[in-house]
């Protein structure tokens, strides 16, 4: 029986939703806007783990403060497969992340929507990199 428990441990400790959780605190993300991909922007990111969004027992809320706005909303993490994303201009427009986690750094994608467009159209996309700590 302790053999088996072990065994469960160390899967536990090994499996990518266990090596997701370095996600709680601090990020910095640098953004390279698309499609010369040239460094656009640089925010800190504070990821919180509450569990429960989306059934999702890794998951929780992120914010940034940006030139004195605050932007957040919820994210899940999916194996190693982060996603965060937000609603901002008064629910207007849409900024959705994702990145592979891979350590204390990841790296993925972003895009931002108008939803107000029928079709809902792009305003910006580009790529994303994670770094754990903010300067």
């Amino acid at each position: 029986m302790k053999r088996i428990a072990a065994i469960l441990m160390l899967l536990a400790a090994t499996s990518p939703a266990f090596a997701a959780k370095v996600l709680q605190g601090k990020y910095t993300v640098t953004y390279f806007s698309g499609p010369t991909h040239a460094e656009s922007d640089q925010v800190c990111v504070t990821f919180v783990q509450t569990g429960g969004i989306a059934g999702f027992p890794d998951s929780g809320t992120w914010s940034a403060r940006k030139l004195a706005r605050d932007l957040g909303g919820n994210f899940t993490v999916d194996g190693n497969v982060i996603r965060f994303y937000a609603t901002y201009n008064g629910g207007t427009n849409v900024l959705n992340h994702y990145a592979i986690v891979s350590g204390t750094s990841a790296s993925g994608g972003y895009d931002q929507w108008d939803r107000t467009a029928s079709p809902v159209a792009p305003i910006a996309d580009g790529t994303i990199q994670m770094i754990r700590g903010c300067a």
